[in-house]
């Protein structure tokens, strides 16, 4: 990793030392206080959140360099940061935060690519058309969480966006399962967040969605093909 790497990992940890500060403000001034704990005003804990945040940063400037794409993924994972504190703390996904990243990475997009600009244009709009039909539909997803897709659909490719919803689904289902074998019954009626599993899929995708479709798609064809033999005979 260059010097160029290093100097953005440390930007990054300084950011976000103050985004629980941030989140807690955007969120309070919602919602009033919050419905869980919070770390904002312990400094230790901040502190380790600045480290994890800078080593996010120095993955991404590994996996895709130095380049305007990588700055795009590094405020991305700040967004998704802030987003996914305000979610566990109050369940909300706050309006100022996905519009502003809405516009910020559609402009982004339009100045430094201009060329890909349908290609993520079309994309966003089926996956967050799906999204809301699924949301006025079933009431169990948020337009918070219709809303983030729309913002990372300017800056993650819609193959790894929709991998970044199935792996959301699936941490969220994980999660689920594991509040039942600790809780019990008592907690289908606790309501979910799903802002942070959101977040976690969209990094996961940034960083090693490749791989992980690759892997995937291995996977899929080792069970589907002697499924679809089969059925012949």
């Amino acid at each position: 990793m260059n010097e160029f790497g290093w100097m953005t990992a440390v930007l990054s940890g300084i950011v976000a030392y103050w985004i629980p500060g941030l989140a807690y403000w955007i969120g309070s001034g919602k919602v009033g206080e919050p419905v869980r704990y919070s770390f904002r005003l312990k400094p230790l804990y901040r502190v380790f959140f600045a480290i994890f945040s800078a080593g996010l940063s120095w993955v991404v400037q590994w996996k895709l360099g130095t380049g305007w794409e990588s700055w795009m993924a590094t405020v991305l994972v700040w967004l998704l940061l802030v987003i996914a504190l305000t979610d566990i703390w109050f369940f909300l996904i706050p309006d100022v935060v996905t519009y502003s990243g809405f516009f910020l990475f559609m402009s982004w997009r339009f100045f430094m690519d201009g060329t890909h600009v349908p290609v993520y244009l079309a994309g966003g709009f089926f996956i967050t058309s799906g999204l809301s039909l699924v949301s006025w539909i079933s009431r169990g997803l948020g337009w918070g969480d219709v809303k983030l897709v729309a913002m990372a659909s300017w800056v993650i490719e819609w193959p790894q966006l929709l991998l970044s919803i199935w792996l959301a689904t699936l941490s969220s289902m994980l999660h689920v399962t594991g509040r039942l074998q600790t809780r019990g019954r008592a907690a289908i009626r606790e309501p979910l967040p799903f802002g942070p599993h959101l977040a976690v899929g969209m990094i996961l995708s940034l960083l090693c969605g490749d791989m992980l479709r690759d892997w995937y798609g291995e996977q899929f064809l080792q069970f589907s093909c002697p499924v679809l033999v089969l059925s012949f005979l």
